[in-house]
């Protein structure tokens, strides 16, 4: 009994193990590729064929159609999908290519920088180097060779991969959109270099897309994590000038943090936030007068006073300054606040900004 429990057990071990190969073929035999085509009836004097049903007839094979995949040479896996994880990414509708759209409404300059630097760091994160200093708008990666990502995603233990690939950028010219495209460009298995029809090709770059596009939505979410915990810290506040000379609070913290303290610090001070876009850097406020406890205000701030604007929506716009923001505010009307209104509110400001979140 014992015996034929160990058997069993290597029996079943050894099923279990299939190869890379077996892994994307059909199961069963393929005897079917041996078949003959079957012959029209042939029928006696005298007699009339039946009509037959043209119903279930298999196509014709395309002109371009590779004839020689048939048995264990077709794939039959499912298409990989790219899959817009990552912010402000989209599904691109370009078949031809494998691409991801990025959305922002940055300028083109600032926003080609930011993807470059997005490719760069991914590429350096997985240490996959690169073959040549970018040029242009092209980016090509080392010899990959297996490590722990093939083995992961392709489920490699029978194979050595060697593999290469390209990363496109191109910004459109009005600078709101962008493609990032990959492209394989080597493939060898076993050391040996192996032609693959666009299907198996499109699938490692997807792939290789994906882990990009995961790459930026884990870096992401740490981000978001630091900057919320900084975000709950206090920072000081000076006044001066916007990049376009509007007077402006300076807040002596870096763009990512103070985004996220202001959606803490805004409602404090009366404005009740509406939405927010961080592409524009803006805040879309609204500003109650009767939601400030002005005795709360003065007991915990001694040295300032209430905020009094007229009610209505007002827009709050945060800008990089250098290694600090500058925070401006517009008014209903459109028009920025005056130098003698943002002076008046600078110390309430300060305060609140200074204070700890949580």
């Amino acid at each position: 009994m014992r015996n034929i429990t160990v058997a069993l057990c290597c029996g079943l071990l050894v099923s279990g193990c299939s190869s890379f190969t077996e892994r994307h073929q059909a199961s069963g035999n393929f005897d079917y590729v041996t078949e003959q085509e079957a012959q029209p009836l042939a029928l006696p004097a005298g007699y009339s064929a039946i009509e037959l049903s043209r119903q279930y007839d298999i196509p014709a094979l395309s002109p371009t159609a590779n004839s020689a995949l048939v048995g264990n040479k077709l794939d039959i896996r499912a298409p990989a999908l790219p899959m817009a994880v990552a912010p402000e990414s989209l599904i691109s509708q370009r078949n031809q290519q494998t691409e991801i759209v990025f959305e922002s409404f940055k300028n083109v300059e600032e926003f080609r920088a930011d993807l470059w630097q997005k490719i760069t760091g991914f590429v350096s994160a997985k240490t996959y180097g690169v073959t040549m200093s970018r040029e242009g708008n092209s980016l090509t990666t080392r010899n990959i060779e297996s490590d722990e990502y093939f083995m992961q995603t392709f489920g490699l233990t029978d194979q050595t991969l060697t593999q290469q690939y390209q990363f496109n950028l191109n910004v459109e010219p009005q600078g709101h959109r962008a493609r990032v495209a990959v492209q394989l460009v080597k493939h060898l298995q076993q050391g040996n270099e192996v032609e693959l029809n666009k299907f198996a090709q499109r699938r490692y770059e997807t792939k290789m897309l994906n882990l990009f596009l995961s790459h930026l939505q884990s870096k992401e979410q740490v981000d978001k994590k630091v900057s919320s915990e900084f975000a709950g810290r206090g920072v000081a506040m000076e006044l001066g000038f916007d990049s376009q000379q509007n007077t402006a609070f300076i807040i002596k913290s870096p763009f990512e943090p103070t985004w996220e303290k202001l959606s803490h610090v805004l409602p404090q001070l009366g404005f009740m936030i509406d939405d927010r876009d961080k592409t524009l850097g803006t805040y879309f406020v609204t500003f109650e007068q009767q939601k400030l406890n002005y005795l709360a205000i003065l007991l915990k701030l001694k040295q300032s006073i209430p905020i009094f604007l007229s009610e209505g929506k007002f827009k709050i716009k945060l800008e990089k300054s250098g290694e600090n923001s500058a925070m401006t505010i517009i008014d209903p009307d459109g028009d920025y606040l005056t130098p003698v209104k943002m002076a008046e509110m600078s110390n309430t400001v300060k305060e609140f900004l200074a204070a700890k979140q949580g």
